[in-house]
Parts: structure tokens; C-alpha cells; sequence
């Protein structure tokens, strides 16, 4: 049997927590308690609950994660701490962690704690990676954008790799959404994501014409992640752990998705599976050894099973496109973003009854009234088989919006036909998609009702010779553990001798203990005597000294008020590069002059912002690199990287090093988006700045980029003034705010041009590029959308971020750069803001100054009114 990866399972609640481990998890995330969790709505843990799972996923051989998976506000950072202290002392094995002050401060204080980097923290390629595991983390979550190829370049490190395998799909890349910050005061960033990319949108052209494919409506809706016919590949390209999504969802949800994995998981690790070991693009040897013949017929019908059960669980439809290099229109849900389950057949005949009558009353009780209820029986052609209790959605294809569900009455086999009672007739060859299944229900249901809800494989050795104790091994299966006790010495039987099926028998009544007997070797003399409550008692002192054993290092911490400062043993990975922080010394923070700073995309724009004296011009590297050749922009322009940086996109920064060295277009700073590329620039020599790719929100995060070599930090337009201002109390380099612009609140692999169906497949020829596309949304917010000659899209925010009347107030916050986007402003508008930036710099009065561009909607954002 080959190893396969940890099947690491999502839980929002206790119950679920359960149902994931009465399924066959390996690992279980959950979070403890409503505040540095990316899914704070949840149910979630509180400590009791928490220990008391973390005893029994220890006892049945799972490990539990605890997210902390959001950017960690200044005055938060103590009680962050707090929680990783407790949550340890409770029994957590690892931390998956996003804020890169709060993974620092983790692990300067407790290096022997196993901390995880989010897929909030946005790693895309082996370079940051390599960087991830020598600043002492034991795996990084990789963004659910990347291929099988990537997966396995990253996968080949000396870190461990934790993929997205199953579960919703965000449209943007992980950590860098601000659409519901845009929106409101909910951040994704914060665990309070509103999930506006489900609901519906226009894409309008310049004349404000609805472009997009008429059927479509939910541009921004992906479908569900399925990697389930890629477990094998994924195998193959050397991932730790297959990662399932869905803390908000029910336990019903977990139990189905959890036991079809394990299914297939464990079917390819026995080689079930003629192809599943075998899909990897870098897989160089046949899935099968050359005396194995499996039984596909029968794999197959097994593997289909299994896929039933995530089929007829909450799901938009299914993808793997991004495992396969795909991010076209199969991977998006366009006309719905509520659950589709799976469909199982259609309407062949529809029959209108009589009303029925009901006596009902309303929601806060009052007087009883009779009501008029319509029914009709309906009949379904089955495709697939139902069981009595589901519950089927019946959806016109001419009329969506007109669906109604109904219960199905008595089981059907495929071929076969069932009937329901709905509220009204569907019209003939309207589809029946099964969304809830009663026997995943029950299933779940059933499982949960067990005290323990998984023991543990156990093998048992007992030596049986007589003028010798009695001696009982216990080994966990996993060799995680193990006792052995000693009894009584044998004598010859007085009566009755002890058999192999007897010692066998009472050995193996394991009933109330978290153990089970995986295989019992019996070493027996003839004709020994000894009692059954003997076997008994030493069968017990067994089973309560294992899981003494099991638990001991966790009992451990219980005796410690808080995490030990000191490592316990563990061995740490030490830096052995010039990558090692040097963290500055905590002094006040120092003091720069302002610089007033331009966002260019346009060559006018760039000499526009030059002759109304911008002291710094950024440029988009993309932009910039393509006049480079003509000398087309003013020199000094600063190249801007974006939020992305996977293998492909190592280029661009090799390119602007090596301009930079040959003298033909001189750096004075780069700009960078991902960790990837500022510790690239690091390593070159180059002045580098962080963008707002990078969130910062504390102090710690802002000092460990700075003993990174960021000489400068754009913040992010979700924080407060007073955020600005803790952030900025011991700042030893420039921040940057943007003061006048759109901020940008998606970027996403999927280009958003597709929902028109024209695509060319052919991005940097394509037309649309060069378009003034518009998203709107129901309540007419129109957001600006542009797609890069690399295909990815990016969604500006409904309104402009309009802040230059409070340049005062943030300078005294501590901001030195302050920065006009000029990405969507004309030049004589860019000039305009820039007089208006540069009186409010001086301290003139900008109030009555033109305050924005034409037609052009203001706001503060956040500024004065903080996110949750």
C-alpha cells in the first residue's frame, strides 16, 4: 500500500468536528472561539468543547489545527497570542496563520509550536516557499490558482504542502479581496466575508450596454473545487495533505464529503484505481506495478459511489480546472450560486390535485387560520437512484425563478419512476436535482449517536507460557504507541485450558475503550489455565495505559498556564542564509518628509503628474516594460509588481534587475506585491517597497518586513486613522496611503471578459484589454474591471477613495508617501488632484477645492469608520 497525503476536514462546530473524524480525517481545522478565525460566523469552539474534542481526535489518531487566519489588529496582537497559548495548552498540534507579524512573534516565543501559513498569505511559487520553511514554518497552504505542475515544483521542498482539494472556490485569489470591505464594514480579510461575488452582476461596455452572455448572471461565481479524480495525481506530485473547505457547513456536509475521500483515498493507495496514481503531468511510472491487474468494472462502480455522496451534498457544481491549468468559463457557475446537488432525472408527467385545508398560526403564535394550500403530484423519470425522504428541486429552464422542492415519497432505482406532491404542476422535461439526501442524514446522524465516534486500530500480542506472567503488548496500528502488562503467572488448567479462541474472545471485547483490535498474535503453551476476569482486568490496565500514553504529551501542557518559552526538544529549523531577520531596535518612530506620489498607467498620465511635481511616479511593470525600448515614460518611474507572482511570472522582475544593471532604465525603487518578489529584490540589492498586497495591520508585521529590507509600506484602505496611527508608532521607513483613487478589491485568475463568450484565447491581442468595462451590481454601483496581457482580471471599488482633506491628520498618524491613482483619471484630472494633494500638504484649505472628477462618487472609506 502506497502512503497518501493527510486528509485534513473542515469543522465549524462540535458536531461536525465529530463527523469528520467518525469519517476517517486524519487532521481537523476548527477554530477556538469568534475573533482571529476567517470564519468567525461559525459556531465554532469554546475551551471546553475544544479540549474535549482535542482528546478524542489524540485518542483516534487525528491531529487538530487551529486557524488564525486573518490580518491581526494592533490592539488585538496580546490576545492573539493569548489564543495560541491556550489553544496549545488545550491540545492544538499546529496553527495555520496569515498575519506575518503574528507567525513571527509565534515563533521567536514558542519554536517548538508547529505554525502553517495560510493560503491567506498568498504563496504561489517555490520561492517563497524555500523562504516559508527556513523562517520556520512546517507547511504553507498554497493558493488554490495553482496547477498539478506547481504543485509539485513546490511540493519537492523542505516544507510540507497542504492543497485546497474540495469546497468553494473564492473568484479571487485568496487574501486580497476587499469587495465586501468595499461594500460595507464586513472584510474578507477579517473573517467576515459577505460573499458578494455570488450575487448577481452586469458587464457593461463604454456605452453602458449589457455585454455578457444573456443566460449569464453570477459573473463572479465559480464553481466548487472537486479534486476528487485527482487525489492520485496530487499524490504524485508530493502534497502532505488534501484539504477539504466548508467550516460553515453542516455535519451532514463534512460526514458525506470526508467519508467519500477517504474512500478514494484509500482506494488509491491500494492501487484500486487503474489511472489513479497516474494523472500527474509529472508522473514518470505506471500507476500500477506490472503484475497488478486491478478490477476496473468494480473500481470504477465503487469510485462512482463515492462521488454520489459529494454529488448529493451541498455543492454550485464541480472543477478541477485550476489543478489542470484552466481558467475558462467551465469552471464558473454562471446562472446559479445556490446548491445544484446532483441530477437524478425529469419531470414526465405533472397532475394538478385538489386544495387542501390546514389550520396554521402565525410565527409569534395569535389566532389560528385556516389556509388554501394547491398541490399537484408530480412524476420523475429517474436517472439515478432516490431514496424515500429526499428532497428534490424541480427548476424550469424557460422560467428558473419559478422552481419549487418537494420530498420523494418511496425509494426509486434509476430506470425506474417515483412521484412527489410539490405546490404546483412543472411543466414536462423540467430536471429533478436531488439537494438533500436523507440517507447521508441518517448516516451522519447515526454515527454521531456513538459515544466514541472512532476507535482506534490496535494490534495485540499476547504471550501465553506456563511458569510465566501473562503478558499483554498493545501497539496503536500507527506504532504511535505502545504497553504491555504483565499478569499473574501460568499454571496447568485446573479445569477448562485456555484456547487461541478464547484468549482471542476475551482479549478483543473492546467495547467501551477508544480501541479496536486491528490484528491479535497469540503465543500459547498447551494446557494453561487462568480466569477470563484475570484476561479481563489486564485487557482494561491495557487499554487506560494507552490512552495514558496516547495523551501524555498533551497532559503535559495542562500543567502549564501557558505555552513554554523555552523549546521542549524540538528540533527547529535554524537560518543559515542572509535571509535571517534583523529585527531594528524598538525606538520611536522616524520621521520623513512627505512625498507626493502618482499611479500612472498612461504614458500622459505619467508626463502629466511629472510637469504638476509628483516627487514619485509608479508605473505598473507590465505598463512600463513595454516602452522601456522608446524611452517612452520619464525616467525614475518606479516599477509596480502586482499581487501575484507564480513561476511564470519570475520574468519580469529578472528583466527589470537586468534594465537595471545594464543602466537602461535605472531603479531607484521597486514596488512589490508577494513575498516571492521581496526577497528577489532583497537578494539583487534593490531598494524595494511593499504594496498593500501585503496587509499590514500591527506593528509586528510592519518591523518584520522592515528586517525583510522594505525601506517603504503601503497600507491598506480598510484601516482606521487610529490603526494607522498604532501601526506607525515605531515605524523606522516610509508609509504610503493612497489618498485619491479606486482601491482595487479583486483579482482573480479567471478573466471576466469570458461571461461575453468571445474570447480569443489570446491575451495580449485581445481588444477588450483596452476597453472601459463597468461590473454592476443589483443596486446600479458600477465597478471598473481591466484583464492584464497575462489573462488575469482585476475589479476596482464602486467608489473613488477621496481622503486628501485629512493629509493633516495623517501626517500626523505617521504616513509620509501620499499616493493619487491615477488608473481611471484623465491627465488634467490627475493634475487637478495633484494641486489639490499638494495645498493640502502645505496646509491650505482643500474643502472647497473641486473634490472629485466628473460624475465621480466620494467616500472616506474606512478612515473614520473602522471594519469588524
Amino acid at each position: 500500500m502506497q502512503d497518501m497525503p493527510e486528509l485534513l476536514a473542515p469543522a465549524g462546530s462540535y458536531d461536525a468536528a465529530r463527523a469528520a473524524l467518525a469519517a476517517g480525517a486524519d487532521a481537523i481545522y476548527c477554530a477556538l472561539g469568534h475573533a482571529f478565525n476567517a470564519r468567525r460566523s461559525a459556531d465554532n469552539f469554546d475551551e471546553n468543547s475544544f479540549a474535549v474534542f482535542c482528546r478524542q481526535a489524540h485518542l483516534a489518531g487525528a491531529r487538530v489545527y487551529v486557524p488564525i487566519n486573518i490580518v491581526i489588529k494592533s490592539d488585538e496582537f496580546t490576545s492573539a497570542l493569548s489564543l495560541v497559548s491556550t489553544a496549545w495548552r488545550l491540545g492544538a498540534d499546529a496553527f495555520i496563520i496569515q498575519d506575518w507579524g503574528l507567525f513571527l512573534e509565534v515563533h521567536k516565543r514558542w519554536p517548538q509550536i508547529e505554525c502553517h501559513i495560510s493560503t491567506q498569505a498568498n504563496i504561489h511559487d517555490a520561492r517563497a516557499a524555500a523562504w516559508c520553511a527556513h523562517m520556520g514554518a512546517t507547511r504553507v497552504t498554497l493558493s488554490r490558482e495553482l496547477s498539478l505542475v506547481e504543485i509539485a515544483r513546490i511540493s519537492a521542498l523542505d516544507i510540507e504542502t497542504e492543497v485546497f482539494t474540495h469546497g468553494a472556490l473564492c473568484f479571487c485569489y485568496s487574501g486580497e479581496c476587499g469587495l465586501s470591505a468595499a461594500f460595507g464594514k464586513r472584510s474578507a480579510n477579517r473573517g467576515m466575508c459577505a460573499q458578494p461575488c455570488r450575487l448577481e452582476y452586469k458587464l457593461l461596455d463604454e456605452k453602458g450596454d449589457c455585454v455578457q452572455n444573456r443566460r449569464y448572471s453570477r459573473l463572479l461565481c465559480p464553481k466548487d473545487m472537486c479534486g476528487f479524480d485527482d487525489v492520485g495525481a496530487l499524490a504524485r506530485a508530493g502534497v502532505a495533505s488534501y484539504k477539504i473547505e466548508g467550516r460553515m457547513k453542516t455535519a451532514e456536509y463534512v460526514y458525506a464529503v470526508i467519508k467519500a475521500y477517504r474512500g478514494q483515498i484509500d482506494a488509491c493507495a491500494q492501487r484500486e484505481l487503474g489511472d489513479g496514481l497516474a494523472r500527474c503531468a509529472t508522473a514518470a511510472t505506471p500507476a500500477c506495478d506490472d503484475n497488478t491487474t486491478p478490477d476496473v468494472t468494480a473500481a470504477d462502480a465503487r469510485a462512482n459511489q463515492r462521488k454520489r455522496l459529494l454529488e448529493r451534498s451541498f455543492n454550485r457544481g464541480f472543477t478541477d480546472s485550476y489543478l489542470h491549468a484552466r481558467a475558462d468559463n467551465s469552471m464558473m457557475s454562471y446562472e446559479r450560486s445556490n446548491n445544484q446537488g446532483q441530477l437524478v432525472g425529469q419531470v414526465i408527467a405533472s397532475q394538478k390535485l385538489d386544495d387542501v385545508f390546514r389550520t396554521t398560526t402565525g410565527a409569534q403564535g395569535g389566532r389560528p387560520r385556516k389556509r388554501r394550500f394547491t398541490q399537484a403530484r408530480i412524476t420523475v423519470q429517474l436517472t439515478q437512484p432516490v431514496d424515500k425522504g429526499d428532497l428534490l428541486e424541480f427548476r424550469p429552464e424557460s422560467d428558473p425563478a419559478q422552481f419549487l422542492t418537494a420530498t420523494v415519497e418511496a425509494p426509486g432505482k434509476a430506470g425506474g419512476q417515483v412521484s412527489c406532491i410539490a405546490a404546483r404542476v412543472m411543466p414536462y422535461g423540467c430536471s429533478a436535482r436531488l439537494i438533500r439526501s436523507q440517507r447521508i442524514k441518517d448516516d451522519t446522524s447515526q454515527a454521531l449517536s456513538c459515544d466514541i465516534v472512532r476507535k482506534r486500530l490496535v494490534h495485540v500480542q499476547v504471550q501465553c507460557h506456563r511458569g510465566q506472567p501473562f503478558t499483554l503488548r498493545m501497539t496503536t496500528v500507527d506504532g504511535h504507541a505502545s504497553v504491555w502488562v504483565e499478569g499473574p503467572q501460568i499454571e496447568r488448567a485446573r479445569t477448562r485450558a485456555l484456547t487461541q479462541d478464547s484468549i482471542r474472545e476475551h482479549v478483543c471485547r473492546m467495547g467501551a475503550t477508544p480501541f479496536e483490535p486491528a490484528t491479535i498474535d497469540i503465543a500459547l503453551d498447551d494446557d494453561c489455565g487462568m480466569s477470563f476476569s484475570a484476561i479481563h482486568a489486564l485487557r482494561a490496565q491495557a487499554a487506560d495505559l494507552l490512552v495514558e500514553k496516547i495523551l501524555q504529551p498533551y497532559t503535559m501542557r495542562q500543567l502549564l498556564r501557558s505555552a513554554p518559552r523555552e523549546s521542549a526538544g524540538k528540533t527547529t529549523r535554524k537560518p543559515t542564509s542572509d535571509l535571517t531577520l534583523h529585527a531594528p531596535t524598538p525606538t520611536l518612530r522616524t520621521a520623513y518628509d512627505p512625498e507626493l506620489c502618482v499611479l500612472a498607467t498612461s504614458t500622459e498620465v505619467a508626463w502629466a503628474a511629472v510637469r504638476a511635481g509628483a516627487d514619485r511616479i509608479y508605473v505598473p511593470y507590465d505598463e512600463l516594460s513595454t516602452k522601456l525600448a522608446t524611452s517612452a515614460y520619464p525616467d525614475n518611474c518606479i516599477p509596480l509588481f502586482d499581487e501575484v507572482c507564480r513561476n511564470a511570472d519570475h520574468d519580469r522582475l529578472a528583466q527589470c534587475v537586468q534594465a537595471h544593471h545594464a543602466q537602461s532604465h535605472r531603479l531607484s525603487s521597486v514596488v512589490v506585491g508577494t513575498m516571492s518578489e521581496l526577497i528577489a529584490a532583497r537578494e539583487q540589492g534593490i531598494d524595494v517597497e511593499v504594496s498593500s498586497a501585503i496587509p499590514v495591520h500591527n506593528p509586528s508585521c510592519l518591523q518584520f518586513l522592515e528586517s525583510m529590507g522594505a525601506t517603504g509600506t503601503w497600507l491598506s484602505f480598510e484601516l482606521t486613522l487610529r490603526e494607522i496611527a498604532r501601526i506607525a508608532q515605531r515605524a523606522h521607513s516610509h508609509l504610503g496611503l493612497v489618498v485619491y483613487g479606486r482601491p482595487r478589491v479583486m483579482t482573480s485568475e479567471h478573466c471576466v471578459f469570458m461571461a461575453a463568450d468571445r474570447c480569443i484565447h489570446d491575451c495580449k491581442h485581445c481588444r477588450w484589454r483596452h476597453r472601459r468595462m463597468m461590473l454592476q451590481n443589483d443596486t446600479g454601483a458600477l465597478m471598473p474591471v481591466q484583464t492584464d496581457c497575462h489573462g488575469r482580471s482585476r475589479i476596482y471599488g464602486p467608489h473613488i477613495i477621496n481622503t486628501i482633506a485629512y493629509v493633516d491628520k495623517l501626517k500626523e498618524a505617521g504616513i509620509s508617501r501620499f499616493a493619487i491613482d491615477a488608473r481611471f483619471l484623465s491627465p488634467d484630472e490627475v493634475a487637478a488632484q495633484i494641486a489639490r494633494l499638494r495645498l493640502a500638504l502645505t496646509g491650505g484649505d482643500v474643502s472647497d477645492a473641486a473634490a472629485s472628477c466628473a460624475h465621480a462618487i466620494t467616500t472616506t472609506g474606512h478612515l473614520f469608520v473602522g471594519i469588524e
